[in-house]
C-alpha cells in the first residue's frame, strides 16, 4: 500500500501550490520512513496521475471539499483492490472523526465501508 499524509498546516499551501508542485513534496515523513522510500511512493503516485489513473490532489480536493463534513486533518494516498483512492481524514464539529474515501480516478466519495 502507498501513503501520503498532509497535515493540516500545510493544507492551504498545498491548496495554493498544488498546481505547482509534484504530489510528494508534502510527504509525511514521521512515519520513520527513508527517504528513497518516500521517493518510490512520489514517483507511483505521480505516474498514476501521469497515466490517467488518479486525479491530481488539488482537483480532487476542489471536488469534494464542500461534501466533507468537517476539516481536513489528513489525506493519503492508497492503491486498494487495483485502484487508486484518496483517504481524507477529517474531523467534524462534534470532534468525531470520520474516514471519507475518494475514488482517485473520477473524484467520486465511495460509501461508507467496513476497514
Amino acid at each position: 500500500m502507498i501513503r501520503h499524509s498532509l497535515s493540516v498546516l500545510f493544507l492551504s499551501a498545498v491548496l495554493a501550490a498544488a498546481p505547482a508542485m509534484p504530489f510528494g513534496a508534502f510527504a509525511d515523513s514521521d512515519r520513520g520512513r527513508d527517504r528513497d522510500h518516500e521517493d518510490d511512493d512520489h514517483d507511483a503516485a505521480w505516474a498514476a496521475v501521469k497515466r490517467g489513473e488518479a486525479l491530481p490532489l488539488a482537483e480532487v480536493i476542489a471536488t469534494v471539499a464542500g461534501q466533507l463534513p468537517g476539516e481536513i486533518l489528513e489525506i493519503e494516498f492508497d492503491r486498494e483492490d487495483g485502484r487508486w483512492l484518496y483517504e481524507f481524514k477529517v474531523i467534524d464539529g462534534t470532534g468525531r472523526l470520520h474516514e471519507i474515501y475518494v475514488d482517485a480516478a473520477t473524484a467520486r466519495i465511495l460509501p461508507d465501508r467496513d476497514d
